[in-house]
């Protein structure tokens, strides 16, 4: 249909420009901050360019919902304004079939929202620790993650190994240090959590076996400074973000905490996160055309709305998983309690949409 096409294609070519555009500016923003963190290894112009079209991706998919919405509503309210779809349901239409179109756009872009998710951005996170790696590896601090396990040079040349870093604790699981002449080892210490200290500048190493193999001897202590690696948060890219990894690796990372002793309640709520943040599109889609055919609003109007509807679906999923976090809300609750809601106000204002 002539009058579906056009209203898609007018849809999608604004889609595309609000999302891109607010990425862009924000991605910008944000990385004036990561600049002063880059700027004692004197990065190349090219490097900081490539981090940025890297974290560019992420962005993109925060903001999905917020153009699909203000796209919605603006590409709908205007023909509503102009009485467009008075004229349409004059010559026999029906406008709920004339949205139709619209819900099978927001069920492909919440597809692609997961498809982001899952394989674009952890691979642009991937790349975006290659390039801070490749940034920083001027002052010969080298680092290697391999099958989870997230291997360091300290200072001293001693081999660092850090199994697990447990989200929101702040701390590292199984801490190893190797130190090295030019044949062999000659000491070995071992610690079941490690913990930075930034004031200091030294990590705190607890539960620890301090082991000499030339000698045998072996030393148990209940805490130990070492101040050889620095601060871990040169090496952020190394240790991925619950954001940064597809639901497999979330997957496997809570089973790993967990045969340490851990439940990691922060894990399982960005697991089922992964799942429910995509249907958000659908959702702000079915809103965004049901209002503004029902209200005749568009333009600056559907602008604000989107503006302030993103901002109170935010603030609620973002406070619900933050108790999800803290474990006062179970996750499934937590996770899930916004897109449900909002989901239902959305169907019920497109069954309210006037034939």
């Amino acid at each position: 249909m002539l009058l579906h096409r056009l209203y898609i294609r007018e849809f999608l070519m604004l889609l595309v420009i609000v999302v891109i555009g607010l990425s862009v500016v924000t991605n910008m923003y944000d990385s004036m901050d990561k600049l002063g963190d880059f700027k004692p290894f004197d990065p190349e112009a090219s490097q900081l360019l490539m981090y940025w079209l890297f974290t560019l991706p992420r962005y993109v998919l925060y903001l999905l919902p917020m153009g699909i919405l203000a796209s919605g509503m603006f590409v709908i309210g205007h023909a509503s304004r102009n009485r467009e779809l008075v004229a349409y349901m004059a010559a026999g239409g029906r406008i709920k079939r004339l949205l139709r179109p619209f819900l099978v756009i927001g069920a492909l872009l919440s597809l692609f929202a997961f498809f982001m998710g899952e394989i674009v951005v952890p691979a642009s996170s991937e790349k975006v620790a290659e390039v801070e790696e490749s940034i920083i590896s001027r002052k010969k601090i080298s680092s290697r993650r391999i099958d989870g396990v997230t291997w360091l040079r300290a200072d001293d040349g001693s081999i660092v190994r850090i199994k697990l870093y447990v989200p929101g604790k702040d701390f590292f699981k199984d801490f190893s240090v190797f130190t090295t002449d030019e044949e062999r080892l000659t000491r070995i210490i071992t610690a079941s959590k490690a913990r930075f200290l930034p004031e200091s500048g030294d990590w705190v190493l607890s539960d620890v076996r301090d082991y000499y193999p030339a000698t045998g001897e072996m030393n148990f202590l209940e805490t130990l400074r070492w101040s050889q690696l620095g601060s871990p948060g040169v090496r952020s890219g190394k240790m991925k973000k619950p954001y940064e990894m597809n639901l497999f690796e979330l997957r496997d990372y809570a089973r790993r905490l967990r045969e340490t002793g851990f439940v990691n309640l922060r894990l399982i709520v960005e697991m089922h996160s992964k799942l429910s943040y995509p249907l958000i599109n659908l959702i702000v889609m079915v809103l965004g055309i049901s209002f503004a055919a029902k209200r005749n609003m568009g333009g600056l109007f559907a602008a604000t709305f989107s503006l302030l509807f993103t901002l109170v679906y935010w603030f609620g999923y973002t406070i619900l998983l933050t108790m999800g976090f803290a474990g006062i809300v179970p996750p499934l609750l937590a996770v899930w309690i916004m897109p449900v809601a909002f989901g239902f106000i959305s169907a019920w204002l497109f069954y309210q949409v006037p034939e």
